[in-house]
């Protein structure tokens, strides 16, 4: 502020120009202006004390005021916004917009039972992604209404954490798979080249997988994830794109027969792995 930088500029030089009429005047000699001027620098340093505080105490203040208008906006969000846990993934004329309004899916219904094999196709940037947050609660801006059970699990894009290979698969749950293990499960998903470059003790280390692994590897992971923890019910986005869509049919053939599957993709190459097919109604 203004003030601040007079404060700092000419603090020191007021009082030195205060007591020159009484040194050049002789009665204050140079010994008792220099302990004047000690004096008058000690003085100032503690009024300084509060000149500086006030610029930090209005920064926090300001930052205060920013973090409860987020927190309020935050509570009116999750307040227009919840998930009924049920038995089953069901979503009866769900319609999804963007914060301005602008719809990206219209009227989507589907529900989907243990054992049930549904694949919901449509074209790219058509908002598959965006209706799978919708259904894992995490879109707001929605209508219509949406159910899904506890045990369910959603794999979209994943953005790999620095782990072990073990935590990597059991994440976000604490590793309980060994190494032994663990090359099982990758050599079961067609992913055991991983395991080729590196020795059990090493496939402990903490890695950046994401830079690691190839886009192909990465998804055979994710589905060794889904197979590892074995949910009642999966949701997926995209899945397996770079596989061969023979391989990716295997591969979803490994999924337990009682569970739920809800698959999101933009082509019917995975058609054969499921039951039910349906395409994705256009926005209105």
């Amino acid at each position: 502020s203004l003030f601040k930088i007079f404060y700092d500029q000419f603090n020191s030089v007021i009082p030195l120009v205060l007591l020159a009429p009484a040194y050049f005047s002789g009665r204050l000699d140079l010994g008792a202006l220099m302990q004047l001027r000690i004096v008058v620098d000690r003085v100032s340093d503690s009024l300084r004390f509060p000149v500086n505080a006030y610029e930090a105490a209005v920064g926090w203040l300001a930052a205060a005021n920013r973090l409860n208008a987020l927190q309020r906006r935050a509570e009116e969000v999750h307040a227009g916004f919840s998930i009924d846990m049920g038995q089953c993934i069901s979503a009866e004329d769900v319609s999804v917009t963007t914060p301005d309004g602008r719809s990206i899916v219209s009227g989507f219904s589907v529900r989907v039972q243990r054992g049930n094999r549904i694949l919901v196709v449509g074209p790219a940037m058509r908002g598959k992604s965006l209706l799978v947050r919708t259904l894992a609660g995490l879109w707001v801006h929605k209508k219509g209404l949406v159910e899904r059970p506890v045990d369910c699990m959603f794999v979209q894009g994943f953005d790999f954490p620095p782990l072990s290979l073990q935590g990597l698969l059991a994440y976000p749950a604490a590793p309980e798979v060994d190494a032994v293990a663990a090359k099982q499960l990758l050599d079961v998903v067609g992913a055991g080249s991983v395991c080729e470059s590196f020795d059990d003790m090493q496939l402990g280390d903490v890695r950046d997988w994401g830079r690691v692994l190839s886009c192909e590897q990465q998804e055979r992971i994710q589905f060794a994830r889904v197979l590892l923890r074995g949910p009642a019910f999966v949701v997926f986005d995209e899945p397996l794109k770079s596989v061969e869509s023979t391989e990716a049919c295997e591969l979803f053939a490994l999924l337990s027969e009682e569970a739920g599957v809800l698959t999101f993709s933009r082509s019917w190459e995975l058609a054969s792995a499921h039951e039910v097919l349906m395409e994705l109604p256009d926005p209105v």
